[in-house]
This record gives C-alpha cells, sequence and structure tokens, in this order.
C-alpha cells in the first residue's frame, strides 16, 4: 500500500510567502531625494507582468493541467514532490515580482508604486494557492462508485 502524501509543506510555505509580501510593505522607503531612475519603475513593471504570466502559465500546463488528465497525482509522494516543484517555482518566480516593488521603495520611490508589485504578486499568489480544487485529482469511475458521499 502506498503512503498518502501530506500537503502540509507547501501549505506552510505558501502562508511564509505571503507573509513576506507583508512585510515588504512595511519596510519604510530609503528616503532618497532623487528616487529611482525614471525608466526602472516601467522596465521592472514589464518584467513583473511577463513573469508573472510566465509562472501562472507554468503553474497551469505542469500542475492544474496535468493533474487533471491524470498524469500528475498529488495523493502520492512522488506526485506530491513533482507538484512541490511546479509551486515552488511558480511561487518563487511570483515573490520576485513583491521584491522588485521592494528594490524600488529602497531607491526611494512612493509607496504606491512598491505597493502595486505587491499587490500583483498577492493577486497571483491567490490564482496559485495550493488549497484550489485543480489541485486535487479528479476520482476515477471505480473510486466515485466506493464514494459514500450522499448525490443530492
Amino acid at each position: 500500500m502506498q503512503q498518502r502524501a501530506n500537503p502540509i509543506v507547501p501549505r506552510i510555505l505558501f502562508v511564509a510567502l505571503l507573509v513576506s509580501q507583508g512585510i515588504y510593505l512595511a519596510i519604510p522607503s530609503a528616503g532618497v531625494a532623487e528616487g529611482p531612475p525614471a525608466m526602472l519603475p516601467a522596465i521592472l513593471g514589464a518584467v513583473a507582468v511577463t513573469q508573472g504570466l510566465g509562472a501562472l502559465l507554468f503553474f497551469r500546463i505542469a500542475g492544474v493541467s496535468k493533474i487533471q488528465s491524470g498524469a500528475l497525482d498529488p495523493t502520492t509522494n512522488e506526485g506530491m514532490g513533482q507538484l512541490f516543484v511546479v509551486l515552488i517555482l511558480s511561487w518563487v518566480l511570483t515573490e520576485a515580482i513583491a521584491i522588485f516593488g521592494l528594490v524600488l521603495r529602497f531607491l526611494g520611490a512612493p509607496f504606491w508604486q512598491g505597493g502595486l508589485f505587491a499587490l500583483g504578486a498577492f493577486v497571483l499568489m491567490a490564482a496559485m494557492n495550493p488549497w484550489q480544487s485543480g489541485l486535487v485529482a479528479p476520482m476515477s469511475s471505480a473510486e466515485r462508485g466506493r464514494d459514500s458521499t450522499p448525490i443530492a
């Protein structure tokens, strides 16, 4: 009999990354009078959008669609290990977006500029949370037959 995987580690990591994004916002600006170079917020914004879309696409293709097609079973230790890699890579790319905002704040950018990056990262993290139904393996017809959950 195969041991069922425990999803607690990805959930703890997810919460820790969300908390760190809030901490980034709480860090005061370095107070550099001239602020960041004029084009830096726009450049980081373009990189952040590209990176965020890439992270979300990777999460959907390498995680959710593989689980839904049956190619990845997150209830096994091996499947959870593969899913954990997908989650970590997706979340790290997303966390970097919040760090872009932190860098801007260190360079003296206004709070709202750094806050936009943190907000974008938070929204992406929420879209890639480990509790979503897309990360649950679909039940086979045999499992549905054994399921005692009432239909109505």
